[in-house]
């Protein structure tokens, strides 16, 4: 991985302990600092203004659950289910998620500072209006993901499944899309000005916007 495009990573302790079992509970208010928290049982739950600060996340299930307001400091979700939950106004700064189920993840109006996604099947998610700075999205299905009025610049999207993603009324300003699939992007004119593509892909795009590429010496 170029350093360069690298997010910082979450700065966590090597040994983490274990909260009591009265504390792991998703509730308005909750903090959960310096913690190792092991298949955590979030589903279907309901809360707001949680934060997360300095938190090992492991095998979590958050799937369908509504958190307004979430703010996640120097946190790992590693193998979690959020197949279908709501994070309005999510902040994440160095956060990492590995191998996470994100399958119709809602995240509108996200803050992203150095947050890292790799091998997460990511299909249907929804990043509207989030702004990312330093955001990397590693070997992720993206398939159908919804990034609308997003601010994506500087973002990378290495060896990802773009296909059918919505990029409309989003700013690319040095978004990386190399090697990435982006069948049937739904982008315009109006988003492409800085994105980084590769040639097949740049030669894709054209005719995705109706531009017809021939030789010199083809016939007209």
């Amino acid at each position: 991985m170029n350093k360069a495009n690298q997010p910082q990573p979450p700065r966590l302790p090597k040994r983490l302990p274990l909260p009591a079992s009265e504390e792991a509970v998703l509730s308005d208010f909750a903090e959960f600092t310096t913690v190792l928290l092991e298949r955590p049982e979030f589903y279907a739950q309901r809360a707001v203004q949680v934060t997360f600060n300095g938190v090992h996340c492991k095998q979590g299930r958050w799937a369908d659950s509504k958190v307004q307001g979430l703010r996640c400091i120097d946190t790992r979700f590693d193998a979690c289910d959020l197949a279908n939950a709501t994070w309005e106004q999510f902040y994440a700064q160095r956060v990492a998620f590995t191998g996470c189920q994100l399958v119709g993840l809602t995240t509108l109006e996200a803050y992203l500072h150095n947050v890292r996604f790799a091998e997460c099947n990511g299909q249907f998610a929804a990043f509207r209006f989030a702004i990312c700075k330093g955001v990397r999205f590693d070997h992720c299905d993206l398939r159908h993901a919804d990034f609308q009025g997003a601010d994506l610049t500087g973002v990378v999207f290495h060896k990802c499944d773009l296909s059918h993603a919505q990029f409309s009324g989003t700013t690319l300003k040095g978004t990386d899309l190399r090697g990435a699939k982006i069948d049937d992007l739904h982008v315009g004119i109006p988003e492409l000005p800085g994105a980084i593509v590769d040639p097949l892909q740049a030669a894709y795009l054209a005719g995705l916007l109706g531009v017809v590429i021939k030789d010199e010496h083809d016939e007209t």
